[in-house]
C-alpha cells in the first residue's frame, strides 16, 4: 500500500474575520495537533472558565475545548455558546472538540 504524504502545516499570517472557506480548512489543519487547553465541565460556561479560555487565547489564536455529554443538548450549539461567550468565531466540532478562533490582538480592529 502506498503511504499518503501529509501536507506541511500551513504557516504565515493568521487570517482576519470574516472567514473563508478555505481559511476555515487552514485553520482547522493548524489546530489538529493541538490539545484540548479547556475543558468545559457540568457546571458550565462559568466566569473562571471563561478566563482559562480568555487566558489560552493570549497564548495561541487556535484554542481547543473539550465539551462534557449533558443531556438534550446539541455539542455544536453548546460550541456557539462558548465561542460566542468569549467573542471568538467557532472553527468547527469534532466529537466533543471544538475548535475556536480568535485573531491575535495586534490584528483585531477593537475599535
Amino acid at each position: 500500500m502506498a503511504r499518503r504524504r501529509s501536507r506541511p502545516i500551513p504557516r504565515g499570517p493568521w487570517p482576519s474575520l470574516p472567514l473563508s472557506g478555505a481559511d476555515r480548512t487552514g485553520l482547522r489543519r493548524r489546530a489538529n495537533p493541538l490539545d484540548p487547553a479547556v475543558s468545559l465541565g457540568k457546571t458550565g460556561l462559568s466566569d473562571g472558565v471563561k478566563t482559562q479560555i480568555l487566558r489560552a487565547f493570549g497564548q495561541s489564536p487556535l484554542v481547543k475545548v473539550r465539551l462534557v455529554k449533558e443531556e438534550g443538548e446539541d455539542r455544536r450549539e453548546a460550541a456557539a455558546r462558548v465561542a460566542t461567550a468569549v467573542e471568538a468565531e467557532l472553527i468547527g466540532v469534532l466529537g466533543r472538540v471544538a475548535v475556536l478562533y480568535r485573531p491575535p490582538a495586534d490584528d483585531r480592529d477593537d475599535g
